[in-house]
């Protein structure tokens, strides 16, 4: 899956999810994008960041300092 919905617009890792999962966090273990992968075990949500384009980290880390990533 490519890292972006539109390419350099938008990232597919968001801070918020503003719909319903259908996957629960206990079955998500890697996730892998074009920038990387990371297996999720004993790790927080942030590190998905470092998964995302370059483009898009400096705005999700922000979001993460700020309360806004869950």
């Amino acid at each position: 899956m490519p890292f972006d919905s539109r390419p350099w617009q938008v990232s597919r890792i968001v801070p918020v999810l503003d719909g319903p999962v259908t996957t629960p966090p206990s079955d998500t273990h890697t996730v892998v994008t074009e920038c990387g992968l990371t297996d999720l075990k004993g790790k927080t949500l942030r590190v998905l960041t470092m998964l995302a384009h370059p483009r898009f980290r400096e705005a999700l880390e922000k979001a993460a300092r700020e309360g806004d990533a869950r």
